[in-house]
């Protein structure tokens, strides 16, 4: 009995550690994480609100809106190509994409619920 238990330790042990090294997708080239990701699209939006209240005072928008995206290009260290790449990649994977979305939703009401308690935001 007490070499059962011992056999059935050792094997779940070695079960569950070898589920942890089964590596995540590597994604591929020029593709960023979901996190990294969301972080970008984080920044779009901001960007995007910013662009919609510049419209309002001054309806020619387009230098302000390359001067904003290219910002965000430059602060993520990416370009605009690999930014479309990114986005096609993940509409590829509509699974992923309702993640990124999710966690890109609850980032941006963390902010507004920062700023609503009179929080400063990183």
């Amino acid at each position: 009995m007490k070499k059962t238990f011992i056999l059935i330790f050792f094997l779940t042990g070695f079960i569950l550690t070898g589920c942890n090294l089964i590596k995540k997708e590597e994604l591929p080239e020029g593709i960023l994480s979901q996190e990294k990701f969301v972080e970008v699209l984080k920044d779009c939006q901001l960007a995007e609100a910013s662009i919609y209240m510049h419209k309002m005072k001054q309806p020619d928008s387009g230098p302000y809106t390359k001067h904003m995206y290219k910002a965000i290009f430059t602060k993520h260290h990416i370009t605009e190509d690999q930014f479309r790449k990114n986005i096609d990649f993940y509409k590829s994977k509509p699974e992923e994409l309702l993640k990124i979305y999710s966690n890109l939703v609850d980032s941006l009401n963390k902010m507004q619920s920062m700023l609503n308690h009179g929080k400063k935001l990183d």
